[in-house]
């Protein structure tokens, strides 16, 4: 379990991607781990790097999806395997 500060921080770390999305959806790196799939997924590393923030942009609708929300401490192939 999570303490109410690292709530708070969560909380804020979100909120600063949410804020930087809205405004530059391609500004995060691509995921290494998804390079050469159809679409072009990216990453926002938040909790000191422990967590990653999975998404694609989608230019034509101009839409951000959210695919994942991955703990970094996960063997890689899991993260493959859990975004198809």
């Amino acid at each position: 379990m999570f303490g109410k500060s690292t709530a708070l921080k969560w909380a804020e770390e979100v909120a600063t991607f949410e804020s930087r999305v809205r405004q530059y959806p391609s500004s995060y790196a691509l995921e290494s781990l998804l390079l050469g799939r159809k679409k072009l997924y990216r990453r926002c590393h938040i909790m000191h790097r422990r967590f990653k923030i999975i998404y694609y942009y989608d230019e034509r609708k101009d839409v951000v999806t959210i695919m994942d929300i991955w703990d970094t401490r996960m063997n890689p192939t899991t993260l493959t395997k859990r975004i198809r």
